[in-house]
């Protein structure tokens, strides 16, 4: 069985990001792609608290281990996916990862396109100087509710628990790779875009421009932008003009962590058209 490596995987879950992001923000302090207009320091402080707040409320919690424990009390027969996983776990790992990235996918174009959702996603979004650290600016109800949708609907599927860290730690060394404010977007960027979701992708999705901010939803597999028709390779009106932000949050007091924490109860409705946009 491979549940050791799920196992594995959530030991170095932690010492990953760390290793990656401090990796990845010196090679921006060094050779920025472009100048911020906030700086680092305060952005930082919002970005980090964000990270210990949601590291420390999913392992309490432990949204898999809960839902799947309580479907198993209510009496609820194992899914489908269990005879897989014991019949052939490396299939189960494979397949398992291919469906956690579906989620992925699915799931994030719906908070783009479900205001209540986007209320919380928008946080992520309102970042206007993008870099390594905005991977970690998520609201900590965003991070709980697609934690719980997700264990929801793995775990009647009856998708094994181990496979979670598995996919969380892929998970987030290419979303640390993404936001990262260093790099030309060149012809390797754009290669690897028939695979993954590359920075050059991942920059367009970031982009204020509704035209854009509607496409390239994929977190490690380009495939599913591929398959749903919402691949984009360059923004509607260039890399260079491409302007960051949830419009009208712009202003330095936004990045604040304070304000990172009320924006979901501020943010209305008209601010939303600028995230959802329309894909290629």
């Amino acid at each position: 069985m491979l549940d050791w490596l799920g196992v594995w995987a959530d030991g170095l879950w932690n010492w990953v990001a760390i290793v990656f992001f401090l990796g990845l923000a010196a090679w921006e302090t060094v050779k920025p792609a472009r100048r911020l207009d906030r700086g680092a320091a305060s952005r930082w402080f919002t970005h980090i608290g964000f990270h210990a707040i949601n590291t420390s409320i999913v392992a309490v919690l432990g949204p898999a281990a809960l839902v799947e424990a309580l479907i198993r009390n209510i009496g609820i027969p194992p899914g489908p996916f269990v005879l897989l996983d014991k019949a052939d776990d490396y299939w189960a790992l494979i397949i398992g990862l291919v469906l956690l990235d579906l989620y992925a996918y699915a799931i994030h174009r719906v908070q783009h396109q479900v205001f209540v959702l986007w209320r919380f996603h928008a946080v992520h979004h309102a970042d206007v100087d993008m870099d390594a650290s905005t991977t970690f600016r998520h609201h900590p109800a965003e991070v709980l509710t697609i934690a719980l949708i997700g264990a929801v609907a793995f775990s009647l599927l009856g998708v094994p628990e181990w496979i979670f860290p598995v996919y969380a730690l892929v998970a987030i060394v290419v979303s640390l790779v993404q936001h990262v404010n260093a790099g030309e977007v060149g012809k390797l960027d754009h290669a690897l875009q028939w695979i993954l979701v590359t920075p050059g992708m991942h920059r367009i999705h970031h982009s204020a421009d509704a035209a854009d901010g509607g496409t390239n939803f994929g977190m490690v597999l380009s495939l599913w932008d591929w398959i749903f028709r919402t691949y984009r390779s360059e923004p509607e009106a260039g890399r260079a003009a491409m302007a960051y932000g949830v419009e009208p949050y712009t202003a330095s007091e936004f990045a604040r962590m304070r304000w990172a924490w009320l924006l979901p109860f501020a943010i209305r409705p008209a601010s939303a058209t600028a995230s959802v946009g329309h894909a290629d």
